[in-house]
């Protein structure tokens, strides 16, 4: 429903929407608000040459929720209508929506009467961005606010603008050749002899008479047709029939065609000669203007050219044709580099800033209490103590080894062994005989070996042993010399805090209530006017800060990726396999854990050997814990002929003969643990003597050697074992470099870092990863690699004037495989660390919006007048993740000429309290409770 208001203003309000327009006093112009749900989400001023106002708004997080509409203003009877509105849940149909009314007499003003409006100074500014939605161009308003190049190629022609066009087939050195071309042109050189404009005069008197009016006509503060053709007249020193006249020659048009080709050399090769270029550009604004003024000679003439409409002719942008401009890129088509990041035009945006002042203090929510009986003293101590040690150890050391290995005589040596090994026994011995005869005889006897050789076998195998020993001996003789230096530096910081509650000799309690201090501010909203938004994403925001101080300063802010995210959720999914992604050494590495422990193998041996000796051996093999005997293989070597051995392993028996050697393989074991028995029995050949017998005429022993060597498996429990140490030891690192993380990263409870600090290194990167952006559209669209190292300074020069670094605002785009802070409301940098994108709106410096827009096009900066910067037919780039309605640059730059032509809303003042909580307590004047129920 349509509500009038006063001072030719009115307001329509249906569902959400709700529209408020003011017409202008002399009623030729209207201002126009849509706001969505209290959200304002199109502005406008209409005049007529630009009375349509189309708004198309999608929400982001619902694509659903899409508002559509159009209002038009008919200037002929100052009237505001509204041709379509579709909303979410309703729509309105076409209607008039309010007429302005004739304005009143102006009132002469009182002498010296004054009024001043005075801001205060504020604090911090926190910016706050109002999006258009995108803009949309009528043929009009192109016609009245752009210059279009209308001429047309034939087979072999020989113009600049022809010869480009007939370059683009080439592919990846059409930008090359194109350039050269352009060179060739400005230089004079063949076929392009006496093309070149170097001045103006060049052209004639005629020329210089329309830069000169381009000059004077945009100091007129309100243009008309007459005052222009007045102006022309003096210039050119004809009357206004005979320009006309001369304007509508072939000769004319051919200087118009020389003109424009030096046009597009000047934006081939950007810099060459600005002077020129600029006096040019303004050469067709007004050969544009006044040709179109000479060819309107129908009725009522005067009312189609209002001052705001020649204004507009006097300002018109170039239009560089398509698909010449922009200049294709140079060098063969290649992949997109990992870390590059797309910036596109997002909207127009109505830049606001929300200033605050502190206002003062205010009691807030209570923190404590304490409470303290008649007659007792309450004492409360508090004790901070905060301990540094430094140590700084130094050791040195020197070793000297000295070996001596000498080899002894072998006769030498054997004949000291028998000397000390040579048999001497001495018995003495008494018997008695009877009855019935008794005899009684006492002597003694003395046993020498027989060649003087031992006859027992084990003083045989003693002498071996011996000789094994002593026939090798070796001296060493090392010196150490060390020193050890240990310096240590313990520096202790102590801070008691005590409270004294005493009420002895009081008859009465007592309770004191400490309450939070609250900061009061006054906030309100200052409009800084309409800005250019550019928007890009940064994946992964915080990589290069966590690469950045890990290598500057060994400071960890990369968050420890979980075991449970990598597939180790128990200790059973450990794994010895190393291409999984739960292999035990990729873990370990990852989280600094020492592997002081192997895997167990699942397979072992335990080995023996019984060699020449007595018939009958048997031992307690020992077997290694975890592990169970399944198998064994005896190997029985000898060189006598016809002896056997019988034994037992385990509970499985054997028997093999020693004819020169025998293999018993894989004899079936019952899994014993822990100890293994065995036993065996040499069997003499059929026929011979005991061997026990000490006869001399008894079978020598044979000589001999087994092996037995036992197959062991592992046991399911050992190795379950192993993994569980393991799983502990990694679990327990994990935790360590997590809280080490939050540490650096500012969310730990038992730091308390700078904020500003930290919003300052998060704009920082924010800001360095948009230059890298920019470095890398000017690299793909010139295609110049190599001059980086003098080009990258200066255009991070141009860029820190053409965009609004300290207004950037970002959005952070969680990550939701990341571990949580510990406090979510204090979480310091670990939001930014752990998020997987950021989105960024960066505003464009007033007076640069048509030299970016130029820079993005053509990857080249624009150093001149931001006015007479030249735009495309070409369409936008379309961004992955904003897709707008249109994408032609013609349509952006004819937006940025309405808003710029649009004066500046009255300031607004509308003021709101806040209250900011402080971590600072006080006790309250008083006993009583506080109550808030006034206060809600």
């Amino acid at each position: 429903m349509a509500m009038p208001g006063t001072d030719n203003a009115g307001v329509f309000e249906q569902g959400p929407v709700r529209i408020n327009w003011t017409f202008s006093a002399d009623a030729l112009a209207c201002d126009v608000d849509v706001s969505w749900q209290g959200q304002l989400l199109a502005r406008k001023h209409l005049v007529s040459n630009d009375p349509i106002l189309a708004f198309d708004a999608r929400g982001e997080t619902s694509p659903g929720m899409m508002i559509v509409g159009q209002l038009h203003f008919d200037a002929s009877r100052a009237a505001l209508l509204l041709d379509q509105l579709r909303y979410p849940g309703g729509s309105a149909p076409p209607q008039l929506l309010g007429e302005a009314v004739p304005p009143a007499p102006v009132p002469e003003s009182a002498q010296g009467e004054v009024v001043q409006s005075r801001l205060e100074e504020a604090g911090d500014l926190f910016p706050y961005i109002q999006l258009r939605a995108w803009p949309g161009t009528s043929t009009r308003t192109q016609e009245d606010n752009f210059i279009a190049y209308s001429g047309t190629c034939t087979t072999a022609d020989p113009r600049l603008y022809c010869q480009l066009a007939a370059l683009l087939p080439a592919g990846d050195s059409a930008r090359s050749q194109m350039l050269e071309q352009a060179v060739m042109f400005l230089q004079g050189d063949a076929p392009y002899t006496g093309q070149c404009v170097p001045t103006i005069a060049v052209l004639g008197p005629d020329a210089v008479a329309l830069e000169r009016f381009a000059l004077a006509a945009a100091a007129i503060p309100l243009p008309s047709r007459e005052a222009l053709i007045d102006l022309i007249v003096q210039l050119w020193g004809q009357p206004w029939p005979a320009i006309t006249e001369a304007m509508a020659s072939t000769e004319f048009a051919q200087t118009l065609d020389r003109i424009w080709q030096n046009v597009f050399a000047l934006n081939c090769v950007l810099g060459y000669d600005r002077r020129q270029r600029d006096a040019l550009t303004r050469t067709l604004q007004a050969a544009t203007l006044l040709g179109r003024l000479s060819r309107d000679t129908a009725p009522g003439f005067e009312g189609r050219w209002p001052p705001e409409r020649l204004r507009n002719g006097l300002a018109a942008t170039l239009l560089l044709p398509s698909p010449v401009f922009p200049l294709p890129a140079a060098g063969p088509a290649r992949a997109e580099e990992p870390s590059s990041i797309p910036i596109q035009p997002y909207a127009i945006g109505e830049l606001q800033q929300v200033k605050r002042r502190l206002l003062g203090y205010a009691l807030g929510e209570v923190s404590h209490i304490e409470s303290v009986m008649a007659d007792e003293r309450k004492v409360r101590a508090r004790h901070e103590r905060a301990d540094t040690l430094s140590e700084h150890s130094a050791r040195t050391g020197v070793a000297d080894t000295h070996e001596d290995l000498r080899d002894g005589l072998a006769s030498t040596l054997e004949s000291e062994v028998h000397n000390a090994l040579r048999e001497q026994f001495k018995l003495e011995y008494s018997t008695t005989y009877g009855p019935p005869t008794q005899c009684q005889q006492d002597g003694s006897c003395t046993l020498m070996p027989v060649d003087t050789q031992p006859t027992r076998d084990r003083l045989a195998d003693s002498a071996t042993l011996a000789r094994r020993i002593v026939q090798r001996a070796a001296q060493r003789v090392t010196t150490q010399l060390g020193e050890q230096r240990l310096q240590r530096h313990r520096h202790t910081r102590r801070n008691e805090v005590s409270q004294c509650f005493d009420r002895r000799g009081r008859a009465n309690n007592q309770r004191g209530v400490y309450r939070w201090l609250n900061a009061r501010y006054r906030c309100w909203v200052v409009s800084v006017g309409h800005r250019l938004m550019l928007e890009y994403r940064v994946p992964r925001p915080g990589e290069r800060l966590v690469h950045a101080r890990r290598d500057q300063y060994g400071q960890a802010l990369e968050q420890p990726l979980a075991p449970a995210q990598l597939g180790l959720r128990q200790f059973n999914d450990l794994s010895l396999d190393p291409q999984s992604p739960c292999y035990y050494a990729a873990l370990a590495a990852r989280y600094g854990v020492e592997v002081t422990e192997l895997p167990p193998t699942p397979e072992a041996h335990a080995c023996t050997v019984f060699e020449s000796g007595t018939p009958l051996l048997s031992q307690q093999l020992p077997l290694p814990p975890g592990y169970q005997a399944v198998s064994a293989s005896i190997a029985l070597a000898s060189a006598s002929q016809g002896w056997s051995m019988r034994g037992s392993i385990g509970t499985a028996g054997f028997t093999t003969e020693g004819n020169a050697s025998a293999v018993l393989p894989d004899i079936a074991l019952a899994g014993q643990t822990g100890a293994l028995p065995i036993s065996i029995v040499l069997v003499a050949p059929a026929g011979a003597e005991e061997p026990s017998d000490p006869a001399p005429t008894a079978t020598p022993l044979p000589v001999y050697g087994l092996n037995i060597d036992v197959r062991l498996a592992s046991t399911p429990e050992l190795l379950a074992a192993w993994k569980s140490r393991l799983y502990d030891r990694l679990i327990e690192a994990w935790r360590r470099e997590l809280l080490r993380y939050f540490d650096a990263a500012g969310a730990s409870p038992r730091r308390h870092p700078d904020g500003q600090a930290q919003q300052r290194s998060i704009r920082l990167e924010l800001q360095r990863a948009g230059v890298r952006g920019l470095l890398g559209l000017s690299r793909r669209r010139t295609g110049a690699d190599a001059p980086d190292q003098q080009v990258a300074p200066t255009l991070q020069l141009w860029l820190d004037q053409a965009l609004e670094w300290p207004e950037l605002t970002y959005t952070l785009i969680d990550d939701p495989e990341a571990a949580p802070a510990p406090d979510p409301d204090d979480a310091g940098l670990t939001p930014f660390l752990q998020a997987a994108q950021a989105r960024v709106l960066l505003p464009v410096a007033p007076g640069h919006e048509n030299a970016l827009l130029y820079f993005l096009a053509t990857g080249m900066m624009w150093l001149g007048d931001d006015a007479l910067v030249p735009t495309f037919q070409a369409t936008l780039e379309a961004a992955p993740a904003n897709q707008p309605a249109t994408l032609r640059y013609l349509d952006l730059a004819d937006d940025l000429k309405v808003i710029s032509a649009t004066p500046a809303p009255a300031p607004q003042r509308e003021a709101w309290e806040l209250m900011v909580a402080t971590d600072i307590s006080v006790l309250q004047d008083g006993e009583a409770l506080p109550d808030f129920k006034d206060e809600a």
